[in-house]
């Protein structure tokens, strides 16, 4: 049997049947891009996804097992920054207090060398009277600088106390150390206690 086969592939049914199969493959090579650019672009999402997720376990693993070497750390940090800035305090302090005291025991010894100083130690004297009773031995300690001061305050307290007066190294400045022998009470009247009273104040 002989089979006749049709060699005329440009006959308009060949050319007919060639253009729907061209249309048909590429609509299907169309749709298959679609198809995979979709599976592409969900991959993709679902990568960045898993992968941020990842990230996010392993920075919070990683945040969870150093937590406490962290607070440990900056706590360390902020315990040194504080101690820096408590010694730049004290520093500044110390700078103004030595500037201020320096200023201040100046003005004393002006204070002493002054007419007021004797007015000073006067008033002293009338607290001490006001302080102790008649009945009391009472030592008076001054300042050796305040030799040429014995007379008057001898002379201002006589018939009003029973007293003695001596010199004490300790009293650098001046004013009057008052102590009751009988009754063991002090009376702090001097200009080195006030001094040392205005430090305290000033360092509180």
């Amino acid at each position: 049997m002989t089979i006749i086969m049709d060699t005329n592939y440009s006959s308009p049914e060949n050319n007919e049947k060639i253009e729907h199969f061209s249309k048909t493959v590429k609509h299907n090579i169309d749709n298959l891009v679609k198809e995979i650019e979709e599976e592409m672009k969900d991959y993709r999402e679902k990568f960045l996804e898993d992968e941020t997720k990842k990230l996010d376990n392993e920075i919070s693993e990683y945040y969870d097992k150093n937590i406490n070497t962290i607070d440990s750390d900056i706590k360390i940090k902020l315990s040194k920054i504080k101690i820096e800035k408590k010694h730049e305090y004290l520093k500044i302090r110390d700078n103004l207090q030595n500037d201020l005291f320096t200023d201040l025991k100046q003005k004393l010894m002006d204070f002493i060398k002054s007419p007021a100083y004797i007015d000073f130690l006067l008033r002293s004297c009338d607290r001490c009277i006001n302080a102790f009773t008649g009945g009391n031995r009472i030592l008076i300690t001054i300042s050796e600088n305040d030799k040429d001061k014995i007379q008057l305050i001898e002379k201002y307290l006589k018939g009003k106390l029973d007293f003695k007066i001596d010199f004490d190294q300790n009293i650098k400045f001046g004013g009057l150390y008052y102590y009751d022998t009988v009754n063991n009470i002090v009376l702090n009247e001097t200009i080195d206690e006030r001094l040392l009273q205005e430090k305290l104040r000033f360092n509180q």
